[in-house]
């Protein structure tokens, strides 16, 4: 998110035309296979996307944030391992990933009727369906590939979006909502409307 908000920026600001936001993962590297708490949840992977000005739609709203209280419940120490402790992250995500994404669409002046699909970070599918139940959105507008992949990190979203893309859920003119929560602890929404026209 914070990448995407980056990019976003820096076209309307004028300092670029297209930005190409990159999310990849090797989390294999950093991965203590010892550790059962981390070395079944994650996987490696990674996506991209062109940024660019579009005539209508485009991004619509970010919300971000950071609690540093929270930096040594997920996190990687120089030369080690990821250390996490899983309880208290689900405890952090399930209060921080709702509340960005409600007072993003607040701003917005939107709700969840308006969202056609929810692109969340594929950290866990217990957190991806109590956000969706706490925002009022169905499964079948919630992209999910974590079964398949792993929690792929910053790579996640832009593998999820892509998917949906060939399957042909993703279609031109879409509102999407994305949210992530990540080492720090960080956290981060954006609402776009896809597939708009380049200007």
């Amino acid at each position: 998110m914070y990448a995407l908000a980056q990019a976003y920026s820096m076209i309307a600001a004028g300092l670029a035309q297209r930005v190409i936001v990159v999310g990849a993962e090797i989390l294999s590297r950093v991965t203590d296979w010892e550790d059962r708490g981390t070395s079944i949840l994650f996987g490696d992977g990674s996506g991209a996307a062109l940024v660019e000005h579009v005539r209508d739609g485009g991004f619509l709203g970010f919300e971000l944030g950071c609690d540093g209280t929270h930096a040594d419940d997920l996190s990687l120490r120089a030369g080690g391992a990821i250390l996490m402790n899983g309880a208290a992250v689900y405890r952090f995500s399930t209060r921080a990933v709702p509340a960005s994404a409600a007072r993003l669409l607040e701003e917005c002046g939107m709700c969840a009727d308006d969202v056609d699909l929810y692109a969340p970070h594929q950290s866990n599918l217990r957190i991806i369906d109590h956000t969706a139940r706490t925002l009022g959105l169905p499964p079948d507008r919630v992209l999910v590939n974590i079964d398949r992949y792993g929690n792929t990190s910053a790579a996640s979203i832009p593998l999820v979006l892509s998917q949906a893309a060939v399957d042909g859920r993703l279609r031109p003119g879409a509102t999407v909502l994305m949210t992530a929560v990540g080492a720090g602890m960080t956290w981060g929404s954006a609402l776009l409307r896809w597939g708009a026209e380049p200007r």
